[in-house]
């Protein structure tokens, strides 16, 4: 069951549309700045490389997923530009307590899914861990009018969970759209 879910979130995190916006994001890129399409494509290849690897780990330390997750925002960054900003506070010693892998990007790529955002009224995505919880949180902008949610990254992530703990994932949504993913003690290396 759990190679199962770790499958369902690689399939999702590896859609078509993933690398189709990443190709074009190249392509924009690779006349303006030969240094930073290098980078980006580093960057990009870093990330594939994790999420491939992913269906193999069932926790991953939270040092290693937000190594990650700065790769993945990096690319949103240059993708989205101005419109795009995260905040991320995560104190060094909850870094070696542990997650599902690819949850944080999950709830990022969902912030992007389901929010309008431009220059002049931009995403911000705050992650933020205490001892016991990592925050995703993004103040709720316009929804897209064509995006409808079938809750499939939020499902998926709750049934990781439920493998390894009792903790559920907290979910708020008032002005802001938060989800709280309990820290698990490192029991399995990764």
């Amino acid at each position: 069951e759990q190679m199962e879910l770790q499958f369902e979130a690689l399939k999702t995190q590896l859609s078509p549309h993933y690398l189709f916006n990443s190709l074009n994001t190249i392509s924009s890129l690779i006349y303006k700045d030969v240094n930073q399409t290098e980078e980006y494509i580093r960057k990009l290849a870093g990330t594939y490389k994790y999420i491939l690897d992913s269906d193999k780990i069932p926790l991953i330390s939270l040092k290693k997923e937000m190594a990650f997750i700065h790769d993945y925002c990096y690319l949103l960054k240059i993708r989205f530009g101005k419109a795009f900003k995260v905040y991320i506070d995560i104190a060094k010693e909850f870094e070696e307590l542990c997650i599902p892998p690819i949850s944080i990007q999950i709830l990022v790529e969902n912030a992007i899914k389901h929010n309008v955002f431009d220059d002049e009224n931009p995403l911000e995505v705050d992650i933020i861990a205490n001892e016991d919880s990592v925050f995703v949180r993004n103040k709720i902008l316009k929804t897209p009018a064509s995006r409808e949610s079938f809750k499939i990254g939020l499902g998926n992530i709750r049934k990781r969970y439920e493998v390894f703990t009792s903790k559920k994932i907290q979910i708020t949504q008032n002005e802001y759209f938060m989800v709280e993913l309990p820290l698990l003690k490192n029991q399995i290396n990764g």
